[in-house]
C-alpha cells in the first residue's frame, strides 16, 4: 500500500495522503481510516485522490516542489 508525505513549508506542517481501501481488505489486513492515522501520526490526513488538487493549489510562479527519487533503503524498489 502507497503513501505519501508532503511537508509544507510554508504553512510548517506534514500531510499524509493515504489511500481509500475498500472494506473487502478487512478481510486480510487492518484497515485504519484518515482518522485513526491522523490521532497514530498527529499529522494531517488526507486520501490520495485529493493530492492532485493540493499540488494545483501550491502552483505559482514562486513555488518550488522537491521530489525524492530513488531507491528505498528498506524494500529495495
Amino acid at each position: 500500500m502507497d503513501l505519501y508525505g508532503v511537508l509544507d513549508f510554508e504553512s510548517e506542517k506534514a500531510i499524509l495522503f493515504v489511500p481509500k481501501l475498500d472494506n473487502l481488505y478487512k478481510i486480510w489486513m487492518t484497515v485504519m481510516t484518515k482518522e485513526d492515522y491522523a490521532t497514530k501520526y498527529g499529522i494531517e490526513v488526507q486520501y490520495i485522490d485529493d493530492l492532485p488538487a493540493y499540488l494545483a493549489g501550491k502552483r505559482d510562479a514562486n513555488t518550488t516542489i522537491y521530489l525524492n527519487r530513488g531507491t528505498n533503503s528498506d524494500s529495495k524498489l
